[in-house]
């Protein structure tokens, strides 16, 4: 009997350090978990601002390079393959000097095929060829024609018997100032010059010519003299060979020069004509 109460005894006091170890073991656990939780609430730590700005720059700074340096490459990848890029020019310029420009392209390219000035040889007069000639040098120079391809193409211009008298002496010429020399030569034999006088002062401009083409034909006249006049003596024989209706409406005194009389001389024409209808 006695013994039976010990034991009770013994295990209610076994009882009571149980149920102390495991209010001491939820209280630690309340206190763990407690921990945990203010350890994962506690807040970010925050950058400061000038960290900020200067991450930002650093960023900026190497996105600017690198498009420098992609652009750098760009343009150096374009530079190189038009360098590689093969130049036009002509198989004999390559051969002999293994360059070429774009003006020599200009010029090998070239020619007088779209000259319209034609010279056949059938006029006596002086004038036509050096008009004809006039009108192919002003193209050969317009054209950048090379003095090479414009003997070439000389026939192309050349018609009738002038194209006859070019196939007797082709053979002799070998430069684009002898075919003009020998054209002169042959179609262009310059008048003395009594000669040439005695023809200026047998023209005055007619009834129904105009003013303005009679001093040019006269002019061109005086040009083939193989002297200079002087400008007033020029005035005195154009103003000489006019019609008397012209001579009326423009005295000798207000004119100065020629050109001053080209332009009197039209004014005066054209009154005369107002007046008349």
């Amino acid at each position: 009997m006695p013994m039976t109460r010990r034991g009770e005894t013994l295990r209610q006091q076994r009882g009571d350090d149980v149920t102390e170890g495991e209010e001491s073991t939820i209280e630690h656990g309340h206190v763990d978990g407690a921990a945990r939780a203010g350890s994962t609430q506690q807040p970010a730590p925050q950058l400061p601002e000038h960290f900020l700005s200067a991450l930002m720059e650093t960023i900026t700074r190497a996105q600017v390079e690198a498009n420098r340096s992609l652009i750098n490459s760009l343009m150096t990848s374009s530079s190189e393959f038009r360098a590689s890029t093969p130049v036009v020019a002509s198989q004999t310029n390559n051969v002999n000097s293994g360059s070429g420009t774009a003006a020599s392209v200009a010029s090998v390219d070239a020619n007088f095929t779209k000259c319209t000035a034609r010279f056949n040889g059938s006029s006596q007069d002086a004038e036509v060829l050096e008009a004809f000639l006039d009108a192919v040098e002003i193209f050969k120079e317009c054209a950048a024609v090379s003095d090479e391809l414009a003997l070439r193409g000389l026939p192309m211009l050349l018609e009738g018997e002038a194209a006859v008298w070019w196939r007797g002496v082709k053979a002799l010429v070998t430069t684009w100032a002898d075919a003009v020399a020998r054209l002169r030569a042959a179609y262009g034999v310059a008048q003395p010059a009594h000669q040439i006088l005695r023809q200026i002062f047998a023209t005055e401009q007619q009834e129904e010519e105009r003013a303005e083409s009679f001093l040019c034909k006269v002019r061109a006249l005086i040009a083939k003299l193989p002297y200079k006049l002087d400008e007033i003596v020029q005035v005195d024989i154009c103003y000489g060979l006019l019609h008397r209706r012209i001579v009326k409406r423009v005295s000798r005194d207000n004119v100065r020069n020629l050109d001053d009389l080209m332009y009197k001389t039209r004014i005066a024409e054209d009154m005369y004509k107002t007046l008349k209808f």
